[in-house]
């Protein structure tokens, strides 16, 4: 499975605007309209970067009878808010991704995170 950088920003700002602490990768499944398995894929990247945190681990049922991983994300961490804060602008993230595209289109989120912090500053020097 190939890593989409839209994903990833989807799956943050789907955990900065829920309600509470126990966000279920159904539940952004759902929201996001992907299947399970491409959500935990991004979810366990977004984990190994440690951009997040992560409980509990069991199979469950979804209510279509569909099993998945009931893995609940207890929170961003500091550096998962600061690259959401670097990407969240709709403008800098398509400016962000046109860049992208001359080297195509995938970069690591570190890259990604210095594209767009540098782009926001250019906006704020016009």
């Amino acid at each position: 499975m190939k890593r989409d950088l839209d994903i990833i920003r989807n799956i943050l700002l789907y955990i900065e605007n829920a309600d509470n602490n126990r966000i279920r990768i159904y539940d952004i499944s759902v929201n996001l309209n992907l299947p399970i398995d491409v959500i935990k894929y991004h979810i366990d990247l977004l984990a190994d970067k440690k951009f997040i945190i992560l409980r509990g681990c069991v199979t469950v049922l979804s209510p279509d009878y569909k099993p998945y991983d009931a893995i609940q994300i207890v929170r961003m961490t500091f550096d998962g808010c600061d690259y959401l804060e670097a990407i969240k602008n709709d403008t800098i993230w398509n400016n962000v991704k046109k860049d992208l595209k001359r080297i195509g289109g995938s970069a690591s989120l570190d890259i990604v995170k210095t594209l767009a912090v540098n782009i926001g500053l250019k906006i704020l020097q016009e």
